[in-house]
Formats: C-alpha cells, sequence, structure tokens
C-alpha cells in the first residue's frame, strides 16, 4: 500500500512537472525569442532566462 502511494505521489509530481513547464514555455518563448532578436539585447535575455529558471525550481519544489 504504502509503495502504491509513493508511484502514485510520483505521477503526480510528474504530471505537475511537464504541465508547469509547458506552461511556462509558452510564456517565455516568445519572450525569449524576441530578446535573441539583437546581440545588443543578449543580457535582457539572460535576465530572462534567469527568471525563467528560477520560476521553474520554485514550481517544481525546490530553493535557490
Amino acid at each position: 500500500m504504502k509503495k502504491l502511494f509513493s508511484n502514485f505521489l510520483i505521477l503526480l509530481w510528474r504530471i505537475w512537472f511537464y504541465l508547469f513547464f509547458a506552461v511556462l514555455m509558452v510564456l517565455f518563448a516568445p519572450i525569449l525569442f524576441v530578446v535573441t532578436a539583437k546581440e545588443s539585447w543578449y543580457p535582457a535575455f539572460f535576465k530572462v532566462a534567469r527568471l525563467w529558471a528560477k520560476i521553474i525550481l520554485i514550481g517544481m519544489g525546490f530553493y535557490v
């Protein structure tokens, strides 16, 4: 019973991870493409990418 519950929680976490990542990818991809259009905008790209990474980590239950 304990193993079944553990497997269920792992499955639930994986579903959450993929859905959360997909939503963030849809939201951040256009922004990331725009800020990579010009080489002078690369510093903005790194700021947006770091924000995106922090949101993913926090959403997955990890801390920076």
